[in-house]
């Protein structure tokens, strides 16, 4: 395929792998369907040039130097809430970070896919990469994945009765950010329980304590 000549970043979607194009349409349509209206992407592409120049920025706001960035192989994303006052907010950006892991993306807010953020040494909530099952060493010898169609993980959720105000938070524990909250009689659905918390949708997280079913 021939791409569009840049030598600047650029947030154009055609600048990206056809494979990666096609994975991104699936992950917009179900940032959508979770409600996410806002998610905007701020950069696709980057020349080596400019990941260079990235690179050599203090303070430091990537660890790839030019010829290492997936952006520069065209299978990375960075993206934004586009609200004024709002674009980093950090548990919208997890949220979209989370739904994008279960469609077979690696999010830069948990690295190692063990569905924390708080291990990270290097937390890039924005950014997104499809590998297609690939490594970043194989991408860089200039392997394309095979064609695998992403589907979300099928589960079953059962219905639990809030039964008095608690917190929603970000990950399983009371120190990490709290989502929204609930009174007393909200209606939730819970994938599971397991050490005290109960897995909500989009990897949300309240004490089991608070529920009945």
């Amino acid at each position: 395929m021939a791409y569009p000549k840049t030598s600047m970043p650029c947030r154009a979607e055609n600048q990206l792998r056809k494979d990666v194009y096609n994975e991104l349409q699936k992950l917009k349509k179900a940032w959508i369907d979770a409600g996410l209206l806002h998610i905007a992407l701020c950069q696709t592409y980057r020349s080596g040039a400019y990941q260079h120049q990235l690179f050599m920025q203090r303070p430091r706001v990537t660890k790839c130097d030019s010829g290492t960035s997936m952006h520069e192989f065209r299978c990375a994303v960075d993206f934004f809430n586009n609200v004024a006052g709002h674009e980093w907010d950090s548990a919208i950006l997890n949220k979209a970070g989370k739904i994008a892991q279960k469609l077979g993306w690696v999010w830069g807010g948990d690295w190692d896919g063990d569905g924390r953020s708080s291990d990270e040494t290097f937390l890039d909530r924005p950014h997104l990469e499809w590998l297609g099952g690939l490594t970043h060493a194989q991408i860089r010898a200039g392997k394309v994945p095979k064609a695998t169609p992403s589907k979300p993980v099928e589960r079953t959720a059962t219905t639990y009765t809030v039964i008095a105000e608690c917190h929603c938070h970000d990950e399983p524990r009371n120190t990490s950010p709290i989502i929204k909250k609930y009174k007393d009689g909200d209606k939730i659905k819970v994938y599971s329980i397991k050490n005290g918390w109960a897995e909500l949708d989009y990897d949300w997280y309240v004490e089991s304590k608070y529920l009945v079913k």
